[in-house]
């Protein structure tokens, strides 16, 4: 009897080690579930009935929260954290049989062949695997942890299981051979195969492509383009066209810098590298442009205003190299855009308010009003920092003074 209880025990000592890698991801799926709510919950108080309406015309459906609901259901987690439990549950018996371990639940000769397997492969599965749960860890800690970075854990385990195969058979050293295949498993799946055809100098000829060109986006760090990139976020035009809301809730970048690199993004897709000519200006981004576009047209602007951008237009043109005509055409259309809107009314509304300012131009005077509390630059007529407008009156001539 004791004999029996102390076989089950062993058995289930096994089985233990055997799912104990698979437990941080589950653990971390589950626990992920209230950080979702909650982004959800946040997601939808920044956006007014006003701000729905325009983000519906803009991007889709206004139902915020089930558009959200529906793409992050715990059954879009259920196959990634299946699989990545599979694998790393997998290479766990390989490393036991390696040790020598008895595995009473596989068949004799089976585990006589799974106890040949190269250390060097372990250690590639080992670093991906330990690289996989920090990058999680990291993302769960940022509300970052996407369903799809739970599916690249995996393949990259894979994928450095296989590169420690490959050195293993090329005869490369134990010593050596388990150094670079763990090193290999720390790199994302990008550099890994970069790594792989480097090393087996494949030189593939892919044809013509649109050169990579989000490092035009002002204030967009290395990490931070890192991250669009893990998004299939690779592009000016793809940036630029980027649903602001889904990409709050995919990553841990703020609002407003979101809604100020998708607002760039979209005038850059137009003017290209001419972007830093503008920026001397004062134009960063489309919403500066269609400002000048809704002057001109507003019937609420006065002959200064619309004398200002004017002017403002025809030196536009000119740093595009281009004559009025052009630049008043690319004014126009941005004005117009419904994704430029969104941004424009989003940006000006304040967090919590119950609607979006009524006019554009009532934006206008709400982001000029936002700036005095962040200071103003030297020589500027606006108001000191700290200084609240006394009435409307008093905003609406500080606005077109700013303009």
């Amino acid at each position: 009897m004791d004999q029996i209880n102390s076989s089950r025990l062993t058995v289930a000592l096994y089985w233990l080690l055997i799912i104990t890698p698979a437990l941080p991801y589950v653990a971390l799926n589950l626990s992920y579930r209230r950080i979702i709510d909650r982004k959800i919950a946040e997601v939808e108080s920044r956006l007014t009935r006003d701000i729905r309406a325009l983000y519906a015309g803009a991007y889709g459906d206004p139902d915020i929260r089930r558009s959200l609901q529906k793409f992050y259901h715990w059954t879009t987690y259920l196959a990634p954290v299946a699989l990545t439990s599979l694998v790393a549950a997998g290479f766990a018996t390989l490393a036991l049989a390696a040790a020598g371990l008895p595995l009473p639940f596989v068949p004799h000769d089976l585990a006589i062949v799974m106890a040949r397997i190269s250390p060097i492969v372990l250690a590639g599965a080992g670093g991906a695997y330990l690289w996989g749960v920090t990058d999680c860890v990291q993302r769960h800690a940022t509300a970052d942890l996407s369903s799809n970075s739970l599916h690249l854990t995996w393949v990259r385990i894979a994928a450095a299981a296989a590169v420690g195969a490959v050195l293993a058979a090329s005869g490369v050293p134990n010593a050596l051979g388990v150094l670079l295949a763990f090193s290999v498993g720390s790199l994302s799946l990008a550099d890994l195969w970069a790594w792989v055809r480097k090393r087996a100098k494949l030189d593939i000829e892919r044809g013509r492509s649109w050169p990579p060109d989000l490092d035009l986006v002002q204030g967009l760090t290395q990490s931070a383009r890192d991250r669009l990139v893990d998004e299939d976020i690779d592009s000016i035009q793809r940036l630029a066209f980027a649903d602001p809301v889904r990409l709050l809730f995919r990553t841990n970048i703020e609002w407003n810098v979101i809604l100020d690199v998708v607002d760039q993004a979209m005038l850059i897709n137009h003017v290209g590298g001419r972007i830093t000519d503008l920026r001397q200006m004062g134009i960063r981004g489309a919403i500066e442009v269609a400002e000048l576009a809704y002057r001109l047209e507003s019937p609420e602007s006065t002959a200064s205003e619309k004398g200002h951008a004017q002017r403002m237009i025809g030196r536009i043109g000119a740093s595009l190299g281009q004559n009025r005509d052009v630049a008043w055409n690319l004014a126009y259309l941005l004005n117009n855009e419904p994704q430029v809107d969104f941004i424009w009314k989003n940006w000006a509304t304040p967090f919590g308010a119950d609607s979006a300012p009524a006019t554009k131009r009532d934006s206008l005077i709400a982001r000029v009003v936002g700036r005095w509390g962040r200071g103003h630059s030297p020589g500027s007529t606006a108001a000191p920092a700290g200084h609240v407008p006394a009435s409307n009156a008093e905003a609406t001539a500080v606005a077109n003074i700013a303009i």
